[in-house]
C-alpha cells in the first residue's frame, strides 16, 4: 500500500485539519464575461459593478481601500439597567 504523501495541515488548536474542510482545488467565484454580454444587461453608465482587486492590479488600475463607516449610537437609544454579582469559589 501507498500512504498518503500530502502534508498535513493543522488548525489553529493544533489538531489535523478535517479532510475535505475549505475551498475545493479550482473552485472560484469568478467567472469570464466579455464586455459585449454585459453591455446587454447594463442600462446605463451609472451602475456599479463588483471586481477583483486582482484584475485592477492586473489592468494597471490603482487600487484604494475602501474607508470603514462609523456607525453613530442613537441618542435616543433604551439603556438597560444590569448588576453584576460575583460568587467566590
Amino acid at each position: 500500500m501507498v500512504g498518503d504523501m500530502s502534508k498535513v495541515t493543522k488548525n489553529k488548536n493544533g489538531k489535523p485539519r478535517k479532510t475535505g474542510s475549505g475551498r475545493t482545488k479550482g473552485a472560484t467565484s469568478l467567472v469570464k464575461v466579455s464586455l459585449g454580454t454585459l453591455k446587454k444587461y447594463l442600462a446605463s453608465d451609472s451602475i456599479v459593478i463588483p471586481v477583483g482587486r486582482v484584475w485592477l492590479r492586473v489592468m494597471g488600475i490603482e487600487v484604494v481601500a475602501a474607508k470603514a463607516k462609523k456607525i453613530k449610537e442613537e441618542e435616543d437609544s433604551q439603556k438597560v439597567e444590569y448588576s453584576l454579582t460575583t460568587f467566590e469559589n
